[in-house]
């Protein structure tokens, strides 16, 4: 009679799991699969190369009944829904239900839907790339092509671990196609607030402001004078878009080359938070006039630099962030006349002693001629990613512990990069996390990429607006190389707020090899460089680089470590290093609190401390503000609330004093809200938090 009922039990639960079990459906495909995947648009179950497995051998490991994501406290980690239309097209809709553990705990969740592009000159089948945020209405099906969404979880420094479980449910209209449990498993450890490594991008032009790289801004409605200055009545629109899309990018873990230029123009102290932001690993110096006159830079740009040289040499937190970008890819040979360079690093050594900088540089004909310069002028080697690969002279002096920082930027997409085509070997947003698992093996800084918001122009003079066809502009003329400078788009032709923009695809595979760095450093400060779990890890992505060394961690081919480079192994790869670190100690030996900014009656300040055995920092605000008293006159009454309603519909500005004194409910932003929670605080019907 028992095995009876266990049987019948058995099979009511297998059949409960077949009524989840919907990707294999006559009329269409459906599965949930890692971010690493980039979509074609009408190839299905596609296959990346012949000796690679299809969409389907991608899909969310399956645990307990259910797909299963995992993550760390304080991290981002997404997923994709994949759909392939077989049948003659639908209205399609999906939902995602709360991600919620047993005690009703959520995890938050924001659902994107992926919006493909032709790569011109590259690839006719579109890629998916841009994540515009979903709606929620349907989105019309096409026989024979791929919809895919981006579903992103984010977890709190304080989120409780263990499982928190979902439903994804897709629909026919107003009909359930399909639904799908999903779950999500949160470690007991956290990411650090800051990556450990550094990745660095431009954004706008490093030494004219607003006037060469100025396209992005344009899309967003900015408008620009015949001088392409920024119009005097759009210089709050301006100032706004590139506030928010640094603090976005840093958010994703990129350190733009330079912070927004008018800050030290017009509020040092906030220009100075600026810089301390822990987010921020490193910022350009800039310098306006690249020319000499005897031997000195002109006097303005002598004096911009000396204006930071002010706030940030004698600050021991952001003195090593700051760098000089001096020269782009020079490609020197002994013939070359170096003599504008050669007086220009001279003229800054007069005026910031002791300074760090750069130079990007590519194979040159004459590679130990451009080094022993390159030694002598700057003290941040950054080869392009061939230089090192193929060379084993370029690999010794890259890794000789002699340097500041060691940086590289992309070369060829075999070897890792942020390119918008897929090679066609792998998954190839692995290769955009491979990069900081070679970064670790070679004992490197980060990864420096040219641009990020980099738009072209078109034949009329105006910025190429990848919306109007779907297509990213190619490798050839007025393009941006592959849309390899383009990982944010702009979003106001979308009718989207201009001050936020839209993420790539890319841009989060990149940031989630970040995180892959980040387990690294974690696991060899908690767990040891010769711990299973840190060893086992290695193996599974590079598993060429115990047996046969440093200089095969960076080949993808069939007879080297192609077939590791999928998404399975690779995150596998990471769930070995999540396990060991969960079951670990891993508090950090942080030392005291000590002050980078003093607050004002307009600022908050900023304290920060450091482990003293990784360096990993925590910040932390002080404020003068009191909650409530939003325009600090030493009363908390109507006046106040009456702030908190202007401020929310646009008609009064807050300086980030005010914003901290009027978040009464503490959800980190002000609006309608806070002002209904105030009201009732001086109702006397609650108390304020």
């Amino acid at each position: 009679m028992k095995k009876t009922i266990a049987v019948i039990i058995s099979v009511c639960i297998l059949l409960s799991c077949f009524s989840y079990m919907c990707f294999a459906a006559d009329d269409y495909t459906f599965y949930l699969i890692y971010s690493d995947v980039q979509a074609n648009k009408k190839s299905e179950d596609q296959r990346y190369g012949n000796n690679c497995n299809s969409v389907s051998s991608h899909q969310l490991s399956y645990v307990n009944g259910a797909r299963t994501v995992y993550l760390a406290k304080n991290e981002y980690e997404g997923f994709q829904a994949y759909f392939y239309e077989k049948g003659s097209g639908r209205d399609l809709k999906i939902s995602v239900d709360d991600f919620a553990n047993s005690s009703g705990e959520k995890l938050a969740a924001s659902v994107y839907k992926e919006e493909y592009f032709t790569v011109t000159n590259v690839v006719s089948d579109p890629l998916a790339d841009a994540l515009v945020p979903y709606d929620g209405k349907p989105v019309t099906t096409v026989t024979n092509e791929n919809n895919t969404f981006y579903i992103e979880l984010h977890s709190s420094k304080n989120q409780s671990a263990g499982t928190y479980t979902s439903k994804i449910t897709l629909y026919d209209g107003e009909d359930i196609l399909c639904e799908q449990p999903v779950s999500a498993i949160v470690w007991n450890f956290a990411l650090p607030e800051a990556h450990y490594g550094t990745t660095v991008c431009g954004m706008y032009n490093a030494t004219s402001g607003y006037g060469d790289t100025n396209g992005f801004l344009k899309l967003n409605g900015v408008r620009f004078d015949s001088n392409g200055q920024v119009l005097e009545e759009d210089k709050a629109l301006a100032e706004r878009i590139l506030e928010g899309w640094q603090d976005f990018l840093l958010e994703h873990g990129i350190s733009t080359y330079e912070i927004p230029r008018w800050l030290l123009e017009t509020d040092e102290k906030k220009a100075l938070l600026t810089m301390a932001d822990t987010r921020r690993k490193c910022f350009s110096v800039p310098i306006l006039d690249y020319s000499t006159y005897n031997g000195e830079l002109s006097p303005n740009a002598s004096q911009h630099i000396l204006n930071y040289k002010e706030l940030v040499y004698n600050n021991k937190f952001l003195k090593d962030k700051a760098f000089f970008y001096t020269k782009d890819e020079p490609n020197w040979t002994s013939s070359s006349d170096t003599t504008s360079y050669d007086a220009l690093t001279a003229a800054l050594e007069n005026i910031w002693p002791d300074y760090h900088s750069v130079v990007p540089f590519c194979a040159a004909s004459d590679y130990d001629y451009q080094l022993n310069k390159l030694r002598a002028t700057t003290d941040i080697l950054c080869p392009n990613q061939d230089v090192v690969k193929g060379n084993s002279q370029a690999l010794s002096d890259f890794t000789d512990g002699t340097w500041f920082k060691t940086w590289r930027y992309q070369g060829n997409i075999q070897y890792g990069g942020f390119y918008a085509y897929r090679w066609g070997k792998s998954t190839v947003g692995i290769f955009r996390r491979v990069l900081y698992w070679q970064q670790e093996m070679l004992n490197s800084d980060g990864i420096l990429h040219w641009n990020c918001a980099y738009t072209s122009y078109n034949s009329e003079g105006e910025p190429y607006n990848v919306w109007e066809n779907m297509a990213l502009p190619g490798k050839s003329g007025a393009a941006t190389g592959n849309g390899d400078g383009i990982l944010v788009y702009a979003g106001a032709p979308l009718g989207l707020d201009p001050a936020v923009p839209i993420a790539s695809l890319r841009l989060k595979q990149a940031s989630s090899g970040m995180d892959d760095y980040d387990y690294l450093q974690l696991a060899k400060e908690f767990l040891g460089e010769e711990s299973d779990a840190y060893i086992n890890a290695v193996k599974k992505v590079l598993p060429n680089y115990y047996t046969k060394g440093l200089g095969y961690i960076f080949n993808s081919e069939s007879t080297f470590d192609w077939y590791a480079w999928e998404c399975t192994t690779v995150n596998d790869a990471r769930r070995i290093l999540g396990n060991a670190l969960s079951a670990a100690a891993t508090e950090h030996s942080y030392g005291e609190w000590e002050t980078v900014v003093e607050e004002d009656n307009e600022h908050n300040g900023l304290m920060i401390r450091s482990c003293a055995n990784c360096g990993a920092q925590e910040s932390q605000r002080t404020t003068v503000a009191v909650s409530g008293d939003v325009n600090m006159d030493g009363n908390c009454n109507g006046a106040d609330v009456n702030f908190i309603k202007e401020y929310s519909v646009g008609n009064a500005p807050m300086n980030e004093v005010q914003l901290c004194a009027a978040d009464i409910d503490g959800d980190g932003g002000v609006d309608a809200y806070d002002a209904i929670y105030l009201d009732l605080y001086l109702n006397g019907m609650t108390e304020l938090p």
